[in-house]
């Protein structure tokens, strides 16, 4: 929550504002603005607006594309070398991203189309924007406040912010590292990959994959739905509802109450000091290890 406004040097010497809606977003637009305003105040700074050709870059200096705020929408192809790329429009916008840039947008609405391989630091303000990272890429993702979507591809790491997001995690070979940070009624769609998720505050809906998934749990009431692939669950106090499936299930049970039914495959589930599991299921097997918490 809060955030607030950075200002970015653009072509021309133009000053474009981005507004951020939380404070983690807002903390990675100063860094980014710091270090192209800098290289503005030093000479040193390329910068060219979008649609446009790529000027002669000086060695040594700092390029920025940049989507001025005047802008009717549209579609832009990020250019292939340069540094920054800087979104300011208030409308939303296409990105056709290049590798190895940094990404930085408000709250107009992006969406942007990771390029494959390398790595980009993407930051989106906020609004309702749309992400689909490319093939064998290692992006960093950082959302604002809006409904987002976001399909995960490589070996990603994602914050998505606050608002109801919708991520997909990833086939195989992908493995994604997923915040929810304060994201409110998300919902998480995983693939064939394997997938670290962290939880937020609010409750979320959790569909796993037949990749492996690591879940630490936020203090919200999350729904879970094991997948055919590994799960291995951290609760927290938040209220718990878990469906089994086919994929083996480890849950280390939190404070909060925790109610779970079996699917094909035994559990094993560890209770802790004040927790409350309910565990409804008929196959046999099935291991539990008991804290001093209540055991049904």
């Amino acid at each position: 929550m809060a955030g607030g406004t950075v200002t970015v040097t653009g072509a021309g010497s133009s000053v474009n504002s981005i507004t951020l809606t939380n404070n983690q977003t807002l903390a990675l637009a100063q860094q980014i603005a710091a270090a192209i305003n800098a290289a503005a105040g030093g000479g040193t700074l390329t910068a060219f607006d979008l649609p446009g050709s790529t000027p002669v870059i000086p060695p040594g200096n700092v390029s920025e594309a940049s989507i001025p705020p005047t802008v009717a929408g549209g579609s832009f192809n990020s250019p292939t070398g340069v540094q920054f790329l800087v979104d300011s429009a208030t409308v939303p916008v296409t990105i056709n991203g290049a590798a190895n840039q940094t990404v930085l947008a408000g709250t107009g609405g992006t969406t942007f189309f990771g390029a494959s391989g390398g790595t980009d630091e993407i930051v989106l303000g906020g609004g309702a924007n749309l992400v689909a990272l490319g093939a064998g890429s290692a992006d960093q993702v950082n959302t604002g406040d809006g409904n987002d979507t976001i399909y995960a591809n490589g070996s990603p790491t994602i914050d998505a912010g606050g608002g109801a997001n919708l991520v997909f995690s990833g086939g195989i070979g992908t493995n994604t590292t997923l915040s929810l940070s304060s994201s409110a009624n998300s919902t998480i769609i995983g693939g064939a990959g394997n997938t670290t998720i962290f939880g937020s505050s609010s409750g979320n809906q959790l569909f796993l994959g037949s990749g492996n998934s690591l879940l630490i749990e936020g203090v919200g009431a999350d729904t879970i739905n094991v997948g055919t692939g590994a799960a291995t669950i951290f609760g927290n106090t938040g209220s718990d509802l878990i469906f089994g499936n086919t994929g083996a299930l480890l849950f280390v049970a939190g404070t909060g109450p925790s109610t779970i039914f079996g699917g094909a495959t035994s559990p094993t589930l560890f209770g802790s000091a004040g927790s409350d599991i309910t565990y409804n299921g008929s196959q046999a097997g099935a291991l539990y290890v008991a804290g001093s918490g209540t055991r049904p």
